[in-house]
């Protein structure tokens, strides 16, 4: 602080009792005082050495910054010295000067420090006490004597030692002692006096955890001065309590830990609730594993919040690829459009949506059909809707056996009516197989009566014997035509035994196949299998291909279920004549060609069913084996032929089922079956 005033001098002296030292307008001194010269031990003809003289006792760098502010200057002469300057700027004949007076003041700072410090304590105590926080002050001074009597000892590593000495803790609890503790601290831990706190943490406790005090000093021996744990506390009057410990050394007690504030937070009910959400998120995890359905949760927003692990496996989309994004953004090929229809029912009318047959793509590549139930989740207070869950199932496979139920029961069907045709046309085919046999053992009795006949009538005409009834006979004979019967009749008879054979094997071939055979493998002629199928289906072929057979001579009995495969060759065949069919629609009147040949390849018996039909586009190849996938016309084709032959040949017998083809061209199937039974 600056001032304009007039120097006053008395008996020679600068007019004050402090130290004062006059500078001139370059700030060089020009007078001083005698308690400026005793204080600095300035003498006249010293003066030009002030700046040196101060810069060692106040560690100032120029003699201005004394004219420009008031300082706080610690004297190192003495140790604790504190001194402060003021300065005055006047005028004397035209010429500016500066008075600076040094004033001590450690007495006035001591007793102003001791009064604040004594507010500041009163301050700190009321809130020490008042606080909702339980606080600690303690006393770690005798534990870090004791550390420093170990490494004295030669352990060098503390840390390692109280890791490998886990009850050396106890040293812990004995040695550091409760200085104050405040009122809600009391409250807490059931007593009603300090004094029944403010001893050691052995005797404050009646046990405590010791993995949380073994963090403590650790972390004490690391150099920190800050701490943060959870333990677990038994007081005085034995309730147990889950605690969360704070502690902080505070700068000026770093160095002796005299004094450390510890606060402590009751967290037995958090704690509480965290096992049990602990425990409900473990039920929760294992629920969900439990759950073998696609299980999905979609918030309101569309946001799915839970993908389960079936949800992964079904749809072939990993959990952390769509949790959080919404339904619409989510890459995996399904029906979306009646999802999202479901969606927006089970919001609007907060009830529960059922889709039936949801179309979506395999993870394998082919078709696949989804059973999807979407169920409401509302707000138990307000009742507003909070969002939905999807459970799903893959029914692919089941609606696939339930087609085939149904094929097998309608094939079970034609079998239990073509077996009772069989038995009703069997029994007159085999009367009249005896009568046609018959007919033909009398024809030699009827020709050897017709030679009797005509030996009469040759003696009766020599002896011209009843001339009129020789005439009738003769008459007779003409009429009937003796020698066109004779020579028609066994032809007849000859023709009517091939086609009562023809019957008859029709009916066995028939019977064959429909027979709903065993669950077992047997022993089955493959050949012989394949030509009554091919009987069976004359029809579908007969007027559209002609069938090349080239079977293996000596072909060993293949283990097989004889109804299956019977269908498997049945739905081959009829596959091939529809594509010839298809292929000769523009040329009527035309064949087309079956190949049939079987061999023995290895260990294993192959058939190979080659047609000269349409081939399969590339695009479609794919696609033949999947469930409900057909090319055909409505009402031709349910497009299950060829899933139920791959079905049977790899899944029941353990073979393989493939083709090659050429549009245009047409398609061959290869069916390999193993000579032995795999189990």
């Amino acid at each position: 602080m600056q001032k304009q005033i007039n120097l006053v001098t008395q008996d020679g002296d600068l007019a004050t009792k402090h130290a004062m030292i006059i500078l001139n307008h370059n700030f060089e001194l020009v007078n001083f005082n005698s308690a400026a010269q005793d204080m600095f031990d300035l003498e006249k003809e010293t003066t030009s050495s002030l700046l040196e003289r101060f810069q060692k006792i106040f560690g100032i760098v120029s003699l201005e910054v004394l004219c420009q502010e008031d300082l706080y200057l610690e004297n190192t002469d003495v140790p604790g010295s504190l001194w402060t300057n003021t300065c005055w700027t006047y005028e004397r004949d035209g010429a500016v000067f500066h008075s600076v007076v040094f004033k001590e003041i450690t007495e006035i700072v001591k007793q102003t420090n001791i009064s604040h410090a004594y507010e500041q304590e009163k301050r700190y105590r009321f809130l020490f006490d008042n606080i909702p926080v339980p606080l600690w002050e303690e006393d770690f001074s005798a534990f870090l004597a004791y550390l420093e009597q170990l490494r004295a000892e030669g352990h060098a590593d503390l840390e390692t030692y109280f890791r490998n000495n886990p009850d050396e803790t106890a040293k812990f609890l004995e040695l550091v002692k409760i200085l104050d503790v405040n009122l809600v601290c009391l409250e807490k831990n059931g007593v009603t006096k300090k004094e029944d706190l403010t001893r050691t943490l052995a005797d404050s406790f009646m046990t405590q955890s010791r993995e949380m005090i073994l963090e403590e000093i650790i972390s004490l021996i690391q150099g920190n001065t800050k701490f943060d744990g959870e333990t677990s506390r038994v007081t005085l009057d034995g309730k147990r309590m889950d605690m969360r410990v704070q502690l902080r050394i505070p700068d000026e007690y770093k160095d002796t830990w005299e004094r450390v504030l510890v606060s402590t937070q009751d967290i037995t009910r958090s704690k509480q609730t965290e096992i049990r959400l602990r425990e409900a998120v473990a039920q929760n995890k294992q629920l969900m594993k439990a759950i073998t359905s696609i299980f999905i949760q979609i918030d309101a927003k569309r946001k799915i919040v839970h993908w389960n692990q079936k949800a992964s496996d079904v749809l072939g989309v990993k959990t952390e690829d769509v949790v959080h994004n919404t339904i619409e953004n989510c890459s995996f090929d399904w029906d979306q459009k009646r999802i999202l229809d479901g969606l927006q029912q089970c919001e609007i009318f907060q009830t529960q949506v059922r889709l039936d047959d949801v179309y979506f793509r395999r993870k394998s590549g082919g078709d696949g059909y989804l059973g999807i139930t979407l169920n409401p989740i509302m707000d138990d207070q307000d009742k507003s809707y909070m969002g939905c869950l999807l459970l799903g199932a893959d029914i692919t496979d089941r609606k696939l056996m339930e087609t085939q139920l149904l094929q097998a029961q309608k094939l079970e069907s034609i079998g239990q009516l073509a077996a009772g045709i069989a038995h009703e046309i069997n029994t007159p085919t085999q009367y009249i197989g005896d009568n046609i046999r018959f007919l033909k053992e009398s024809y030699a009795d009827l020709y050897q009566a017709y030679q009797a006949v005509l030996a009469l009538t040759q003696e009766a005409e020599t002896a011209q014997v009843l001339p009129v009834a020789l005439e009738n006979l003769n008459a007779v004979l003409n009429d009937v035509d003796m020698d066109y019967l004779m020579e028609e009749i066994p032809l007849a008879v000859q023709q009517s035994l091939e086609g009562i054979e023809r019957v008859s094997t029709i009916v066995r071939a028939m019977k064959e196949f429909s027979h709903p055979g065993s669950s077992e493998k047997t022993p089955t002629d493959i050949n012989h299998a394949i030509e009554n199928t091919l009987t069976v289906a004359r029809n579908e072929w007969k007027y559209i291909a002609e069938v090349e057979r080239d079977y293996a001579e000596n072909l060993p009995l293949v283990p097989c279920l004889p109804g299956e495969f019977n269908q498997v060759i049945l739905n081959l065949i009829t596959n091939a004549a529809h594509a010839i069919s298809k292929a000769l629609s523009d040329e009527p009147g035309e064949l087309g060609r079956i190949h049939i040949k079987t061999r023995k390849v290895n260990d294993m018996v192959e058939i190979q069913i080659s047609d000269t039909g349409t081939g399969i586009p590339e695009k479609l190849r794919n696609k033949v084996f999947d469930p409900f996938f057909t090319t055909k016309e409505v009402g031709r084709g349910t497009g299950q032929g060829l899933t139920i032959a791959y079905n049977v040949i790899v899944e029941k017998h353990g073979g393989t089922l493939t083709f090659e083809t050429e549009v245009g061209k047409g398609t061959t199937f290869f069916i390999q079956l193993p000579l032995q039974v795999q189990a």
